[in-house]
């Protein structure tokens, strides 16, 4: 759950646990029952504090909670494919909580019609208070005619939500490697 109140109009969450007290030799709990209202997240979350585990759970249609800062620097830590390439379009959403994400290096592969982190940022997707510095995108190949390339994503669809979100770094286009 995203939270847990204890009204129905969802404004005072619930801080302090709630104790139950069991009679043992009847069975029967003596304390009163106790109205909590939840706030739940739709589909698959996964929690997220490193590079390593990031490219681990990638999908393109994933949700991200990021609670680290992640350095793709790291060994064995590379930015997930699921997200660029082929017909991917990234649906899913990133809650960066404030994070960032640094030292990736995206190499965009020959004939690619969309590039950059995410080759295509699709409709419902989502991406708030995230952070990504240090981010090289190298698009090649002799096929780059008609492809759209961006350090952050190729295209981005008008109903996707971009909150908070900065992107420092290289975006470099070689046709002749």
């Amino acid at each position: 759950p995203n939270a847990i109140y204890a009204d129905k109009d969802m404004t005072a969450p619930l801080t302090d646990p709630i104790k139950i007290d069991i009679n043992y030799e009847n069975g029967t709990i003596n304390t009163p029952a106790v109205d909590v209202y939840v706030d739940l997240w739709e589909g698959q979350w996964f929690k997220i504090s490193s590079a390593k585990q990031f490219y681990k759970h990638a999908r393109a249609d994933g949700n991200y909670i990021i609670e680290a800062d992640l350095d793709f620097s790291v060994k064995g830590a590379i930015w997930p494919t699921a997200f660029y390439k082929g017909q991917n379009q990234f649906t899913g959403q990133i809650i960066g909580q404030g994070h960032k994400m640094s030292n990736i290096t995206v190499l965009q592969p020959n004939g690619a019609q969309q590039g950059g982190l995410f080759g295509f940022i699709g409709e419902g997707a989502s991406i708030t208070d995230l952070y990504f510095e240090n981010v090289t995108v190298t698009a090649v190949g002799s096929r780059l005619q008609g492809s759209t390339v961006g350090l952050l994503a190729g295209t981005i669809s008008e109903k996707a939500t971009l909150e908070n979100v900065s992107i420092s770094g290289k975006l470099l286009i070689d046709p002749s490697l």
